[in-house]
């Protein structure tokens, strides 16, 4: 959908990641590989997971994604007023045309063209690595979720960026935000 909406979908899988054991580590590739023949992957979302982050962008509780619940989020995301973004959004996904993205619609869009592409998560990496030292910090999380109005303790933020860090200094690499990003998902076949 947009790459601003992975962020939440990371935002939603930090706060709830565990340390990540050593199997799914194992699945980690090394950045060499990934460049530039991986960047076409697709991936299958979790449903589970996506109704979760759908609940994240639906504000107002009302089971359907709004232009002003979109909005909101993105407003908060980017720092600055996104109203014409987020209408232009909706409106590419709403296919029954209500004025707003209900959870089929919100779930068609990230299942469009077989998946979630490795490059659209790349992207949610930059918009999430504020800084801008290709590393996510607990400095970059507590600012994510500053803007989200989801304050928390930098030693929350700190707990949450080590549990998925492997390399032991508390900051996030790109392979450590792919693995998270697709321990729940399925790797499009073909």
């Amino acid at each position: 959908m947009h790459s601003s909406l992975k962020i939440v979908q990371f935002l939603q899988r930090i706060e709830s990641t565990k340390k990540l054991p050593s199997k799914v580590l194992s699945r980690a590739s090394s950045s060499k590989s990934r460049i530039p023949s991986n960047l076409s992957r697709k991936y299958i979302p979790n449903a589970d997971e996506m109704k979760e982050v759908f609940k994240m962008i639906d504000k107002d509780r009302d089971n359907k994604i709004s232009v002003k619940d979109l909005q909101k989020v993105l407003t908060e995301l980017r720092g600055k007023d996104m109203a014409e973004e987020a209408e232009k959004m909706v409106n590419a996904a709403d296919s029954d045309r209500d004025g707003c993205i209900n959870f089929k619609e919100f779930m068609e869009v990230h299942n469009n063209g077989g998946g979630i592409r490795l490059l659209e998560i790349e992207t949610a990496f930059s918009l999430c690595d504020l800084d801008g030292d290709r590393r996510i910090n607990a400095k970059d999380l507590e600012g994510l979720l500053k803007r989200l109005g989801k304050e928390r303790s930098p030693e929350d933020c700190e707990r949450m960026v080590c549990n998925v860090a492997r390399d032991g200094k508390g900051e996030v690499d790109m392979d450590d935000f792919i693995i998270m990003m697709t321990k729940t998902m399925h790797l499009q076949s073909g």
